[in-house]
């Protein structure tokens, strides 16, 4: 059977020059660019850029399929929407990892699963569209993707069995559409999901009400307001609703947080899960 490889880049907060559409043409005769996005797909041949270079220097987000069972997803935000030491705390391994380049943090999420050969070719066209609403979700505050990408490591065997869960995100039990979509694209197992929900069932994850929105504005200091309000008709950076969503949110959480049950190692998370499908009657092998 042939191999078939596709690649999807794509811009968020800008539009791609005249000259850097020029660079990209270089590498390829085919490729469909347009101002805000890079694809391309392979039945012969290979891509002549790199994925890597071209999320640092020109893009938010990336996803390639391969259909000999290789899957990535690259999401990129500013650092001062997403701390570092935040993301961290979930991307640590080869299936989940993060780096930092120069103002801005990349995340990157990658299925290998060489032994299985994808015959139902992926449509890839319309993938990463479904998917780069995450990136919003994460720069407000929504840290379940990075956990469903912490759970990928531990389906994969990448996070040892004494290593202790990060913090479980609230509603981890209610996945809206994109993140079982993107649950879905890496092959998360969802009785490994549904066993990690567990702790987060007791979080409380209300929807902020009006009253609650007006007291959190008011306690900020008068002259931070001030520069938020300079800011936002300035209009020079597109992120401070999200960073200001994403301050309300962490403070919200936070008051609104019952206790959690202590946090599990990854040993205990795979043998619940395991007990979960042997119940159900599925046992096969997850990988």
């Amino acid at each position: 059977m042939s191999e078939y490889q596709y690649y999807e880049f794509r811009t968020v907060d800008r539009r791609l020059s005249e000259t850097e559409m020029h660079e990209l043409r270089l590498h390829s005769t085919r490729a469909k660019i347009t101002a805000t996005s890079f694809t391309n797909e392979y039945n012969w041949g290979s891509f002549k850029g790199d994925a890597d270079i071209w999320m640092e220097k020109y893009f938010d987000g990336h996803l390639y399929f391969a259909n000999w069972g290789t899957r990535v997803l690259q999401l990129a935000l500013p650092i001062k929407l997403l701390p570092r030491e935040t993301a961290s705390l979930y991307c640590v391994t080869d299936a989940a990892s993060v780096r930092r380049v120069s103002s801005k943090l990349i995340l990157r999420f990658i299925l290998e699963q060489e032994d299985r050969y994808e015959e139902d070719l992926l449509e890839g066209d319309g993938v990463l569209s479904s998917l780069l609403p995450l990136r919003n979700d994460i720069a407000g505050g929504d840290l379940r993707a990075l956990y469903l990408g912490w759970l990928m490591s531990v389906q994969q065997g990448q996070v040892d069995d004494d290593e202790v869960e990060p913090p479980v995100p609230a509603n981890l039990g209610k996945l809206s559409g994109v993140l079982l979509d993107f649950a879905d694209f890496l092959h998360i197992d969802p009785d490994l999901i549904a066993t990690a929900a567990k702790a987060s069932l007791l979080t409380k994850n209300q929807k902020p009400t009006g009253k609650e929105t007006a007291a959190w504005v008011a306690s900020l200091p008068g002259a931070e307001k001030d520069r938020i309000l300079v800011e936002l008709i300035s209009g020079d950076d597109p992120h401070v609703g999200a960073n200001l969503r994403a301050r309300f949110s962490h403070d919200h959480d936070t008051a609104n947080c019952m206790a959690l049950p202590p946090r599990r190692k990854a040993a205990e998370l795979r043998a619940a899960a395991a007990e979960r499908r042997k119940k159900d009657g599925r046992n096969q092998q997850r990988s």
